[in-house]
């Protein structure tokens, strides 16, 4: 089982469907060679700007049953809390990271030359993450807008 792209769009934010589903397979206890929690730096930055305790999510995963469910708490309980602006920051920034400046965007040409070397124009931890795990990447990156999977919580409550 792999886990969505981060591009996924859940609760309205670009890689919480991501982490949730790496939360769930924590639960289940097949993880595998993904990291989860505080151990991993894409999911740190959901932490970060939710201000949600992974604990917390594992703990609502356990009787949680499906997808829109857990979408909605997450939506009510922290996406509720949020601007559209810090919103709509959040999701660029995710689609774009690392940003020129930031300590992770110093190594980035050392992961792609190690992993990626036949994929130069791969600039982005998202691409690289759907690439790794079999999505396609067009040449050139793609686009950096969220994707759309299922209707946005809103549109669902009216």
């Amino acid at each position: 089982m792999l886990p969505r792209s981060p591009r996924q769009l859940f609760a309205g934010l670009v890689m919480i469907g991501r982490t949730t589903d790496k939360a769930r397979m924590y639960v289940a206890g097949r993880l595998g060679d993904y990291t989860f929690g505080a151990e991993c730096p894409m999911d740190s930055l959901v932490w970060e700007f939710l201000d949600l305790d992974p604990h917390v999510l594992v703990e609502k995963i356990r009787p949680t049953g499906s997808d829109d469910e857990l979408e909605i708490w997450i939506a009510q309980e922290y996406v509720s809390k949020k601007t559209s602006e810090e919103i709509t920051r959040w999701n660029d920034f995710v689609l774009t990271y690392p940003q020129a400046g930031s300590p992770a965007y110093a190594w980035m040409p050392k992961i792609r030359e190690q992993y990626y070397s036949k994929r130069p124009d791969l600039v982005t931890f998202v691409d690289m993450l759907d690439a790794d795990e079999g999505r396609h990447v067009p040449v050139g990156g793609t686009p950096t807008a969220p994707v759309r999977v299922a209707p946005v919580l809103k549109n669902r409550q009216g």
